[in-house]
């Protein structure tokens, strides 16, 4: 259990921290600077959580260094009453690992922040144990691998001599694309609308800080009565979602998130699940880009509501370490089915990990497949995607995956899953 102090001269995180059975908070918050050099004498502390505001006779440096004198491995993070330049460049002469300014964080926040700071303080071993891994699995011998050269030749050329085909037995499903930040979440959920023909389909962007689609599909051709409603926040009703529907084409239409969500600023959790109930009726499948931060009680909630997750990541050593500190908090904090989650690695090229070696640290997940690094990413945004045409190659990768998702459950669906992962 970690170990933690506040000195903030506010109770109100220290009280927070308290009812978390995975930290061990020492003592009540510090009101004064030389109480936390007592406490240091006394007792080791993995983080101090400290502002500049408390009383004492020392300035921000001299406090900073009595305290690393104290603990030189303790982790710091501070408050500063606001943006100096000055304080700000002492904080990183002294290596304070994360700094925040009074009235622009939350306690949620804050605790996510302490998770993150704690699962990386043994990130350098784990990095080294995992190019170790690397190494010895690109020099092992796969004995079967020699009995599917030939198969997966012809599998791969008959795929792509002819199109594949969209399992129909997917009517009526909810899937949620989610990852870490910078994964491509919202470019692929895009894609992957657009990707579906002859299927009534439904975009929905619940990335609501960053509302990214809006930008992907160009915001010129929302209308204006759209726009306005978006950037109010208008309130969401059940008899009027309707009006808030944007036609992209003859099968895909596209919603915000923001007008179906909250209600005088607080997630309506009661009519989003009334609206989940309306539009499974109305579209054979829905696609939903959600956030990547873990504190946000409506991305649990949207999850729960999804049929099937599709949880995107890269494929290198920084973005499996991420994924896999994200796929911790939604097994088992917010008891995620785990048997809804598939792992897909977006941007995979040459120097990514081996897709064996990938195999063998998310085998406990079902592994949908790779989406390659492409250099008209920035293009397909920029130039909008409604009017962008995929190539060949692009749309069987995206059917690729689509129709793993449904049918790893049929009948010689694993064979042929397993002799995909080797194209």
């Amino acid at each position: 259990m970690k170990k933690i102090i506040t000195a903030l001269a506010n109770p109100e995180l220290n009280n927070s921290l308290k009812k978390q059975d995975e930290f061990d908070v020492l003592v009540d918050d510090i009101q004064y600077q030389d109480g936390i050099l007592e406490i240091l004498s006394e007792k080791e502390a993995d983080i101090l959580i400290m502002s500049e505001l408390l009383k004492g006779e020392n300035n921000l440096k001299e406090l900073l260094k009595k305290i690393k004198q104290k603990n030189q491995n303790i982790k710091i993070i501070l408050f500063l009453e606001k943006e100096d330049p000055e304080k700000i460049k002492i904080a990183k002469e002294e290596k304070i690992e994360k700094i925040f300014f009074h009235h622009k964080v939350s306690i949620g926040e804050m605790i996510f922040t302490i998770r993150e700071i704690l699962s990386q303080k043994n990130i350098e071993e784990e990095i080294e144990n995992l190019k170790k891994l690397i190494i010895e699995k690109q020099f092992e011998k796969n004995k079967k691998e020699k009995k599917f050269i030939k198969l997966k030749n012809r599998i791969k050329k008959r795929f792509i001599k002819n199109k594949i085909k969209i399992i129909n037995n997917y009517k009526n499903n909810i899937i949620s694309i989610t990852g870490p930040r910078g994964a491509g979440k919202s470019l692929i959920s895009t894609c992957f609308a657009l990707s579906i023909k002859n299927k009534k389909i439904l975009l929905i962007d619940f990335d609501l800080f960053n509302l990214s689609i809006h930008t992907i599909l160009g915001e010129n051709i929302l209308p204006k009565k759209i726009i306005k409603k978006i950037k109010k926040n208008y309130n969401y009703n059940t008899k009027n979602y309707h009006e808030f529907i944007l036609k992209i084409n003859s099968h895909l239409d596209f919603i915000s998130g923001k007008n179906i969500i909250f209600e005088n600023k607080n997630p309506d959790y009661k009519k989003l699940n009334e609206f989940f109930k309306c539009i499974k009726k109305e579209y054979d499948l829905i696609f939903i880009d959600t956030s990547s931060e873990c504190f946000f009680e409506y991305t649990k909630f949207i999850l729960e509501k999804s049929d099937k997750i599709i949880f995107l990541t890269e494929a290198n050593l920084l973005e499996i370490k991420k994924t896999n500190t994200l796929l911790n908090i939604y097994l088992n904090e917010w008891n995620i089915d785990s048997n809804k989650i598939n792992i897909v690695f977006n941007k995979y090229h040459q120097n990514s990990i081996d897709e064996k070696i990938l195999k063998n640290i998310f085998c406990d997940f079902n592994i949908l497949g790779k989406i390659s690094f492409n250099k008209k990413y920035s293009l397909m945004i920029n130039k909008n995607m409604k009017n962008y045409f995929f190539s060949k190659k692009e749309k069987i990768e995206h059917e690729k995956i689509l129709n793993n998702i449904f049918n790893k459950n049929k009948k010689g669906g694993k064979f042929l899953w397993k002799v995909w992962r080797y194209l």
